[in-house]
């Protein structure tokens, strides 16, 4: 009878022994969130909306009710990109999209805009300037041209030997693009000569001359985040009021973008981003000039 006892007080102990190492080795790691059959009782995110620009990212900060729990990302369309795991939200295309993070049965949502591309620290407008106020129907739409720090929006009719009618010959005035006189929808405004500078860093800011819908022009790209822009190549008005376009082989397409700056050299003239089919660079234009206007955000 001992013998018989003591064996089985001997193989009771290990089957404890044994049961309790199997439920710690399936317990949860403490580190990682988990929802653990807890019912989420809360879920917010700290911005409802959200504006970025094409190449820039953001991260979305949720909390929840309990704490640490899994909280998964999803984004309703491919203008905007959201990371599953950190909420980091990219900008992709212009549009818009709804972040939705998730907790249990929990969701709480971000209305995340997307406008203009970011190169190199700027944000840039996806299309010219077109009628004060407004932007052009498409990335290689012509828009309107302004004399620098003039209201008056011009068309192009792209005769070379027609006078614009009622054109102003005038010198503008001022020694910077005033605000009240700039065409660029609200948020955006006539970028500065450092601004164009930062696009022409061939360092930062890739370029290629190229067509997009039977318009040529030249792609400035980000080298970080790919972003890019499509400037036309859709000529001037000359100060005399004549457009000037060099429609033919290629070699003379240029196009021509206003700076707020006023030039160094002349209160006459201002700068401006020229490029003539393979030579992008800053210049000095008569103010008078009717040009093309690339606008930045605010």
């Amino acid at each position: 009878m001992t013998k018989n006892y003591f064996s089985l007080k001997f193989w009771a102990m290990i089957i404890a022994l044994f049961a309790g190492f199997t439920f710690a080795s399936c317990g949860e790691d403490e580190d990682e969130p988990t929802n653990n059959n807890t019912a989420v009782e809360s879920i917010s995110l700290n911005k409802p909306t959200l504006t970025i620009a094409i190449g820039e990212s953001e991260t979305l900060v949720v909390t929840t009710d309990p704490a640490n729990v899994t909280v998964s990302w999803t984004s309703e369309n491919a203008n905007v990109v959201v990371d599953a795991k950190s909420g980091k939200v990219t900008g992709k295309a212009e549009g818009t999209a709804v972040i939705t993070a998730k907790a249990g049965e929990k969701t709480a949502t971000c209305t995340v805009t997307v406008r203009g591309a970011l190169l190199n620290g700027v944000v840039w407008a996806l299309r010219n300037v077109d009628a004060f106020g407004t932007f052009a129907a498409a990335p290689e739409s012509t828009g309107k041209f302004y004399q620098w720090n003039r209201t008056v929006a011009w068309a192009g009719t792209f005769n070379e030997n027609q006078l614009i009618s009622g054109w102003d010959s005038s010198n503008p005035t001022g020694t910077e693009w005033e605000k009240a006189n700039d065409p660029s929808p609200a948020g955006w405004r006539v970028p500065k000569l450092a601004e164009i500078e930062k696009l022409l860093d061939v360092a930062k800011v890739g370029r290629t001359w190229t067509a997009q819908n039977g318009v040529n022009g030249y792609r400035f790209t980000d080298n970080t985040n790919g972003a890019s822009i499509f400037l036309p190549a859709v000529g001037e008005i000359e100060s005399g009021g004549y457009h000037t376009h060099y429609e033919g082989t290629g070699t003379y397409w240029y196009g021509n973008y206003w700076s707020a700056t006023q030039s160094d050299e002349s209160e006459y003239s201002g700068k401006y981003l020229q490029f003539f089919y393979e030579f992008p660079q800053v210049g000095n234009d008569f103010k008078s000039t009717g040009l093309s206007v690339r606008s930045v955000l605010e």
